[in-house]
């Protein structure tokens, strides 16, 4: 593992040299023909004339077509913020806006929208008093055409679904908009027959896994060969509606309805072995989870209006999901099918949010923006956890003491913000922004009385232009993390087959970043250097933390560890919070056109991240990474657009950079998993229509996870642990395809 790691990290590490070699090779190449598109300072305008020649169908295919865009398309999976609407935002935005709502995911909405109703798409990497959100780097900003789709407007996307393990399914999209008098609308309906791939478990379709568990002493204890598939089925519907009024006001409103269904099922052929290495059992396990009927329905809203000196926003949300989970484990004796465990849960989610800011102008080149946000977030769980406990093939409930039959979480929120904006010269630009919150934290749980809690979050984001091309950017800020509430309470954990303990006593990490970047758009359109380096000093970290569990409740570890344990109490854990902890890194990425090496409309993309971090572990006192820390990742992408032959193709090589560490009470375990490729090709047809081959995971990822397990006893004021067994498993992923046929009408 730790020469496949350095292989990789030194990959990662050798793309910022290349690409700034590159980058200033590129620079020098200023008379080649490249199309340049209109700019202002910290302003890059791209409008229709600049992407007529590509025929693009849709506003993606716009963004793809710009340097250091894709990046950004492929790093924003959604457009969820991690604390309500917050200050931040997103780098990509909707006429200087965030995207309709908290579920979209900005690529699917962006394939909502026909290209022909942008106007141009902006890069914004300054200060901008028409754009009131905060992003890190550089925003993209799509402007629509004013009246766009009078007479109606749509696209379409028809995918044909195939895999190398024989799966094939159909999906796509419509999307209709359209104007009539001041209001304008748009529908839209989607089915996604397969989830997008990604490292997480379940973001692929099929995979094979060969595991094996080791005693302390060498020898084998169990082969766990494993056959692993995923079946899913999502419908997506959505609406939107606006009205102009005639003093100048707006009003929008958005409204989502997502239907999921989900069956994984893993067969696992089995055999254990004695401590002499005879065989002493063979069996099938068979285990499946069942989501059916999940649900989410979201209704949001927002308000324009200019009056008084300044201009007034107001925003809201209403946001409710439904999962129901069964989770079944049963193993086949070939003598008789006995259930090992089953699960069965219905978890409910609401979040409601109202945001209002008004902003004042100062004088020439400065504004006041003044504001509150509301919001309330809840969490209620059923979970009915079922074992055989004493081997006579009969499932019995098993309780979990403390809890009550639902647990329920709540959170009430409000923040008070002001954020100033301040244009001293042309080429220096600052952002002082300074927010109080107050929560009140509720549950049922008897052993957790009602909590409330109150942070001041200042942020300070300052950026000088020493060229039109150039931007330094020195940031730093207080932020406040959003607390799962799935933590709160308890989780079947399907590996292990037991139930862990959630923590209602859990309170928010705080994190102070320093945040220093350079920015340079190289002349003629011919490409985007963007370099940062962070430090976050962070206050109750969330991990994996020991307690001792007292008549149901979580109690300080000391009191287990005491000469005299109160009677019944027992070492646990779940999730808390770690005094400090401390992360830091860099990261470089480059998006280069290749017009200086004779390969017009190519354009070249490289990226590298490098992290560390340090916290203390609660179960060993050792130094580790964080949690899921991942500790590098790189990308290299190119895309061509041969135009003459109306025809793209292109490729993305990257490592997600998993080399992940998690620590608990009873386990310790190292997560790796290998670079993926990518592919695609398309061709433009006639009448508007696109053809388009994408392939997914062409390298077949390999995932590999080192697993150690102990017994765990109180003894002497320690925890003693011992080790117990070591698993080992090494997984492959399926290779997807997609063969799609995008059209307007």
């Amino acid at each position: 593992m730790v020469s496949r790691l350095s292989r990789s990290a030194a990959v990662g590490a050798s793309l910022a040299g290349v690409a700034l070699a590159l980058a200033s090779h590129a620079s020098a190449q200023e008379s080649l023909p490249v199309t340049t598109p209109g700019s202002s300072a910290g302003r890059v305008v791209y409008d229709q004339a600049f992407f007529a020649r590509f025929e693009p169908n849709t506003a993606e295919d716009l963004l793809r077509r710009i340097p250091g865009v894709a990046a950004i398309l492929d790093g924003a999976a959604n457009n969820q913020q991690d604390r309500g609407f917050g200050s931040g935002g997103p780098q990509v935005l909707l006429d200087g806006r965030r995207f309709p709502g908290k579920a979209n995911e900005i690529t699917t909405t962006l394939r909502r929208i026909p290209a022909g109703n942008v106007a141009r798409v902006e890069l914004v990497s300054g200060a901008s008093s028409d754009i009131n959100i905060q992003s890190q780097g550089i925003v993209v900003n799509i402007v629509l055409r004013p009246g766009a789709s009078i007479g109606g407007a749509g696209s379409w996307e028809l995918n044909g679904r195939f895999s190398d393990h024989g799966r094939r399914d159909v999906d796509g999209l419509f999307a209709y908009s359209g104007v009539t008098g001041a209001l304008s609308y748009g529908l839209g309906v989607e089915r996604n027959a397969w989830s997008p791939q990604a490292r997480q478990q379940g973001r692929f379709s099929y995979r094979t896994r060969d595991e094996i568990y080791w005693r302390p002493d060498g020898s084998v204890e169990e082969i766990r060969p494993q056959t692993w598939r995923r079946t899913h089925d999502k419908w997506i519907f959505t609406g939107r509606l606006g009205y102009d009024f005639a003093g100048g006001d707006r009003l929008t409103l958005n409204g989502l309805y997502e239907w999921r269904e989900v069956v994984e099922t893993a067969l696992t052929p089995l055999r254990r072995f004695g401590p002499t290495g005879a065989e002493t059992l063979r069996a099938l396990e068979l285990q499946s989870r069942n989501v059916h009927g999940a649900k989410v329905l979201e209704v949001g809203g927002e308000y324009i209006s200019s009056f008084g000196p300044g201009d007034f926003t107001g925003l809201f949300i209403v946001r409710r999901t439904e999962e129901p989970e069964l989770f079944l484990r049963d193993i086949d004796l070939s003598t008789r099918v006995a259930q090992l465990s089953r699960s069965e849960g219905l978890l409910h989610t609401g979040e409601d949010i109202v945001r209002g800011s008004y902003v004042l102008p100062l004088a020439a080149g400065r504004t006041l923006e003044l504001g509150a946000e509301g919001a309330r977030n809840n969490l209620d769980r059923e979970l009915l956890f079922f074992r055989d406990l004493n081997g006579d093939a009969i499932l019995e409930e098993v309780k979990i003491d403390g809890v009550a039959s639902v647990p329920r979480v709540k959170e009430l929120r409000g923040e008070v913000f002001g954020v100033l904006k301040w244009q001293a010269v042309e080429a220096v630009s600052l952002e002082g922004t300074l927010a109080y919150e107050y929560s009140r934290l509720t549950s049922n749980y008897p052993s957790q009385p009602a909590r409330e809690l109150g942070f001041l979050k200042p942020r300070i984001d300052a950026r000088f232009r020493p060229t039109s091309q150039d931007q330094i950017r020195v940031m730093v800020e207080r932020t406040v993390s959003q607390l799962d509430f799935l933590n709160f309470v308890p989780r079947y954990n399907v590996d292990d087959q037991v139930v862990e303990s959630g923590n209602p006593g859990l309170e928010p990490e705080k994190v102070w970043t320093y945040e220093v970047g350079y920015e340079r758009r190289l002349p003629r359109d011919g490409g985007l250097i963007e370099l940062r380096a962070y430090y976050d000093d962070i206050t109750d970290a969330i991990d994996r933390f020991p307690f001792c569990r007292v008549a149901g409740a979580l109690q300080p570890l000391t009191r287990c560890l005491s000469t005299a344990p109160p009677a019944g109490s027992r070492l646990d854990s779940a999730f808390g919070n770690i005094a400090q902890a401390t992360r830091y890194g860099a990261e470089a990425k480059v998006s280069l056109r290749l017009g200086f090496v004779g390969l017009s409309d190519a354009v070249l993309s490289l990226g590298g991240e490098r992290k560390w971090s340090r916290v203390k572990d609660p179960f060993t006192g050792q130094k580790r990474r964080l949690l899921d820390d991942e500790r590098f990742g790189y990308k290299i992408g190119f895309r061509h657009d041969l135009t003459a032959w109306r025809a793209s193709y292109g490729f993305d090589y990257k490592s997600v950079g998993v080399a992940t560490i998690n620590s608990d009470l009873s386990f310790t375990e190292f997560n790796e998993i290998d670079p993926m490729l990518e592919a695609f090709a398309e061709r433009r047809l006639f009448g508007g229509l696109t053809l388009r081959l994408e392939l997914q995971n062409l390298t077949h990822s390999h995932e590999r996870r080192s697993r150690y397990l102990y017994n765990v006893a109180a003894a002497g004021g320690q925890i003693g642990r011992a080790l117990r067994r070591v698993e080992f498993f090494e997984e492959r992923r399926d290779i997807r395809g997609a063969i799609r046929l995008r059209g307007r009408y």
